[in-house]
């Protein structure tokens, strides 16, 4: 790496880190101020403000930087590079024989190393803070959380609710299980002081463990559920590891299920995505489906951006800035646009299948850097 890389790199990491801490600066203060008698509120009970900051802030961080990188490394690439053409610098670097292509394949190289640190932020970091991302100053960690619709176990027919679901115990109170007519008609539904959910143990499946039954009242009903073989709703004292006024039901639905829906896609990494998508108590339409496939897509888009981007920036940096800047927006714009266009037709089902609309964004930049290479060695 000669000397001319190594400016170049701290001038490109310079210009990143400014903006980044500025545009995180920014969300910060514009939320904070806009929710400050919550958060002063929430800091009284939780140990202290800066604690809560930390806690709050630092996951939506770094969800800011998996959604912003792409942009950022454009942006401090041509800036860099603006810089060095406004003080006259690229000129005398060109003169001594350094082709303004190696520049452009340092950029490149550095762009790359912030977009693979995007990978692991997206696929490990973001993930382990899915509670915090989800939460609000309103309703933080630890607190209850309200439940108004029913959640439906695809692969049994059972639906599921109650009165407000506690995230950090696996448990909702208040129960209210549905039972589908075609497994009991004399038993609709069964209502219980708790519900907690149970991993699959050497005893019994994965499933839901409801506690203080308040209906049916007759335990002959509950009986006549257990049925044996293939089992689905499980009671004592058949089964000697339940207790009196407890009732077991098998389900594979998850308390994460519960308190994020299928919104925890967009803080889901990569490999919980496809087991969520294979697990059959959900039914998933075509847009997650797309979802999953826009996120294994992601990274080779935020690519073809750079590879389009940058050379068109790059050709207008000469003689002006302001060029250079509406070509990187107009790139970007039509990316956007792009994704968008074929997400919602893959959604409505325009588009069949759900792989060819998360691909199409790339299907139609991909050739054009072809071209916008060649623009680096004119």
């Amino acid at each position: 790496m000669g000397v001319v890389d190594r400016y170049l790199l701290t001038l490109y990491f310079k210009i990143l880190l400014v903006c980044f801490v500025s545009l995180s600066g920014l969300f910060v203060v514009v939320h904070l101020f806009t929710n400050l008698d919550d958060f002063q509120t929430l800091a009284d009970q939780t140990g202290g403000a800066f604690r809560l900051a930390i806690e709050f802030y630092g996951p939506r961080i770094l969800d800011l930087f998996d959604r912003t990188a792409p942009i950022l490394t454009l942006l401090a690439a041509v800036s860099a590079m603006a810089w060095m053409q406004r003080r006259q610098e690229l000129t005398a670097i060109e003169a001594a024989g350094v082709p303004r292509g190696r520049l452009f394949r340092t950029l490149v190289l550095a762009s790359l190393s912030i977009l693979a640190l995007t990978i692991v932020n997206r696929e490990y970091w973001v993930p382990r803070y899915r509670n915090e991302l989800t939460g609000t100053l309103q309703n933080w960690r630890g607190t209850s959380q309200a439940l108004t619709n029913f959640q439906k176990d695809h692969a049994t027919g059972v639906r599921v609710s109650g009165h407000k679901l506690i995230y950090d115990e696996a448990r909702i109170a208040e129960p209210v299980i549905q039972i589908p007519y075609d497994i009991s008609s004399d038993v609709p539904r069964i209502l219980a002081r708790s519900l907690t959910f149970l991993p699959e143990t050497e005893e019994h499946p994965a499933g839901l463990l409801l506690e203080g039954i308040a209906e049916p009242n007759d335990a002959d009903l509950l009986q006549s559920l257990d049925t044996g073989s293939g089992t689905l709703v499980y009671v004592p004292p058949k089964h000697i590891w339940l207790k009196p006024h407890q009732v077991f039901i098998r389900s594979t639905l998850t308390v994460d299920e519960f308190a994020f829906g299928q919104s925890s896609g967009d803080y889901a990494s990569l490999t919980e995505m496809m087991e969520t998508i294979r697990r059959p108590t959900q039914w998933y339409s075509s847009g997650s489906r797309i979802s999953l496939h826009t996120r294994i897509v992601r990274p080779f888009v935020d690519l073809t951006l750079l590879l389009v981007a940058l050379p068109v920036a790059l050709l207008y940096t000469e003689r002006n800035l302001f060029l250079a800047a509406m070509a990187c927006v107009g790139v970007v714009v039509g990316v956007q646009v792009t994704m968008l266009v074929s997400g919602s037709l893959g959604s409505l089902s325009l588009i069949k299948s759900s792989a060819l609309a998360a691909w199409i964004p790339l299907i139609v930049f991909l050739p054009l850097t072809v071209f916008t290479l060649r623009l680096v060695n004119r």
